[in-house]
């Protein structure tokens, strides 16, 4: 049980690390990493809870992320969580419930289709 306790320990930590500012995230917003963004932001919501708290900004930053990578409910979720701490009809409220809003109201993703392989011929 130690053995995990350690573990988990580190991973914290090493959340920490990487979560120090929203500068990771938002960078891979900009680049428009949206997966590796949206993964960061599920590694910070799971192990860094504490983090999210103390850098509620965040929230915004992963909204953005899990909305570009299609994850709607992920997206609604993470605006959802960082409207308490705004204040309210600031624009920044303004802006996060604008966001809530367009996810509502979006259609959902169509699936992908995906190629079927072809049959070899035989000639």
């Amino acid at each position: 049980m130690r053995d995990v306790a350690v573990v988990q320990d580190a991973l914290a930590e090493g959340l920490m690390v990487l979560a120090s500012t929203t500068v990771r995230p938002a960078s891979d917003y900009r680049l428009h990493n949206y997966k590796e963004c949206s993964q960061i932001g599920d590694a910070l919501d799971k192990g860094a809870p504490d983090f999210i708290k103390q850098a509620p900004e965040v929230l915004y930053v992963m909204g953005k992320c899990y909305a570009a990578d299609r994850q709607r409910d992920k997206a609604k979720s993470a605006y959802t969580r960082f409207l308490p701490y705004l204040k309210p009809n600031s624009q920044t409220a303004k802006e996060v419930q604008k966001e809530l809003a367009d996810l509502n109201s979006a259609p959902a993703p169509k699936p992908t289709a995906t190629a079927k392989p072809k049959a070899a011929s035989s000639h």
